[in-house]
């Protein structure tokens, strides 16, 4: 679960008519634990992370043409990039718990 700015309104809307069911506060609180819940909440600002902003200013041209980007380009860029970055993490940790397990 990656709730965008939208669908948190959509949940809140669930939440204030009482007909968010257990499993869906179950869900949201799953996602609040494991910051699924506001992973996206900066690419909604259209804030860029910092190695973006250091990529664009050291490419000439770059930043340029990110700005020219429509809005909703610039967002589906910027949770590409969030996301995958969640997935690398995911990644080495699970290849350090195979590794751990493979020298035990």
């Amino acid at each position: 679960m990656h709730p965008s700015k939208i669908n948190k309104t959509l949940i809140q809307q669930l939440i204030d008519a009482e007909q968010m069911t257990p499993a869906g506060f179950e869900a949201i609180e799953v996602a609040k634990q494991n910051n699924s819940w506001s992973i996206l909440d900066e690419v909604e600002e259209l804030i860029l992370p910092v190695d973006l902003t250091q990529a664009l200013a050291s490419t000439p041209n770059s930043d340029t043409f990110f700005d020219q980007l429509s809005g909703s380009d610039k967002r589906n860029l910027l949770q590409w990039l969030v996301l995958a970055k969640q997935m690398k993490h995911v990644k080495n940790g699970s290849e350090k718990l195979l590794n751990l397990q493979i020298k035990n």
